[in-house]
């Protein structure tokens, strides 16, 4: 069973919509004792650092989730949902960040935000075995490339040495990240849930 957390930061229904598109079983997370009954843990973040992080701690998500990662529980970032897996976020004036990958998430070096479409791809076998091994994967395909949908005004950076680090495909930001992967944590800065057909073949690749 796939759990989608919902702090009440951002649209979530894109997020469910997009999982029955990709015909799976899901729920909502909304008791933090429950964490550890789902094989994957959706983490979607749509709005300001600060609030999100805030709720994250109110209702007792944050210091369980970086348990569920310290047991190796899969856990799938989108959006700000990945750069709160950093160990530091600079929006709101600095907020601190769960610290599953050493690394910052930083305002882009763009006078508007990064909303649009660019060129992607995909090798599953870019993934780790730590989360091949839990795979619940609907799709016979290894290799995905098309386009998909960013809108987000932060990035993330990383040092992490013990990550797969894709970038951005736009030289203007080419220093930050499209996916980023550890062991058993995903993270896109893009935005599947609405990048059509492209998203719905990424999820089943890697579930």
């Amino acid at each position: 069973m796939i759990g989608i957390i919902d702090v009440g930061v951002g649209n979530i229904q894109s997020v469910k919509n997009w999982l029955d598109r990709c015909i799976v079983n899901w729920e909502i997370i909304d008791n933090y004792k429950k964490l550890k009954n789902y094989s994957l843990i959706i983490l979607p973040g749509v709005g300001s650092a600060k609030l999100f992080s805030d709720n994250l701690k109110k209702y007792g998500l944050f210091e369980e989730l970086k348990k569920a990662n310290e047991r190796g529980q899969r856990i799938l970032g989108i959006c700000l949902g990945t750069q709160i897996f950093m160990d530091y976020l600079e929006e709101d004036g600095g907020i601190e960040g769960l610290g599953f990958i050493n690394g910052k998430a930083l305002k882009l070096n763009l006078k508007e935000s990064n909303t649009c479409w660019l060129p992607f791809s995909f090798n599953k076998n870019n993934l780790s075995k730590d989360w091949l091994k839990k795979s619940e994967t609907t799709s016979r395909k290894t290799k995905l490339s098309g386009r998909v949908f960013y809108n987000h005004n932060y990035g993330i950076t990383s040092i992490d040495n013990n990550v797969f680090n894709q970038k951005i495909e736009l030289d203007s930001l080419s220093s930050f990240s499209s996916i980023i992967h550890k062991k058993n944590i995903v993270g896109f800065q893009f935005h599947p849930e609405k990048s059509q057909k492209l998203g719905e073949e990424l999820f089943k690749i890697i579930l």
